[in-house]
């Protein structure tokens, strides 16, 4: 089950990023079909059941400061058409603006595709422990290596209370 310290990690993060957040769950079975997303709830995929947990935690307010729902495939959770043909109801789908992963394998898939078939930045950064931990690759550039500092400064910042930036 999700610990209190990961619900407050997500909560943290909207200040910074925005209101929308979506659960990504991915299955894997690299020698059958590589890798799949659901977007419903089902206990053959046990992701599905922690992003259920998830959107309940946010009903219940213990995950605070922004929308919250899941599980959602990539395309329902950043493209509102894709939402719309398959015919999800959501304020989330099709806008996210922060995609949670069940794992570190699935948020690395996720992050070098974004990376390197988009050509997005990128900044690496873990949440859940008592402090962000700065995430980088061997292959990142400056620019992704010194937004993964701001973002772990501006989510310390924030779960704090304090302001990210002295004032001018």
């Amino acid at each position: 089950m999700l610990s209190d310290q990961k619900s407050q990690s997500l909560g943290a993060l909207a200040p910074l990023f925005g209101p929308f957040a979506a659960t990504m769950e991915y299955m894997t079975d690299a020698a059958q079909r590589g890798v799949s997303a659901v977007e419903t709830v089902t206990t053959k995929i046990p992701s599905t059941i922690e992003a259920a947990a998830l959107c309940k935690m946010a009903d219940r307010g213990q995950i605070t400061g922004g929308l919250l729902d899941g599980p959602l495939a990539f395309d329902n959770a950043v493209n509102a058409e894709a939402a719309r043909i398959k015919g999800i109801k959501s304020e989330v789908a099709g806008r996210a603006q922060i995609l949670v992963v069940p794992d570190l394998e699935a948020g690395n898939t996720l992050a070098k595709n974004l990376i390197f078939l988009a050509k997005s930045d990128s900044a690496g950064t873990v949440l859940g422990a008592r402090v962000p931990i700065v995430l980088t690759s061997r292959a990142d550039s400056v620019r992704s290596r010194m937004a993964s500092c701001a973002a772990a400064v501006l989510y310390a910042h924030a779960r704090r209370g304090t302001a990210a930036l002295p004032a001018a």
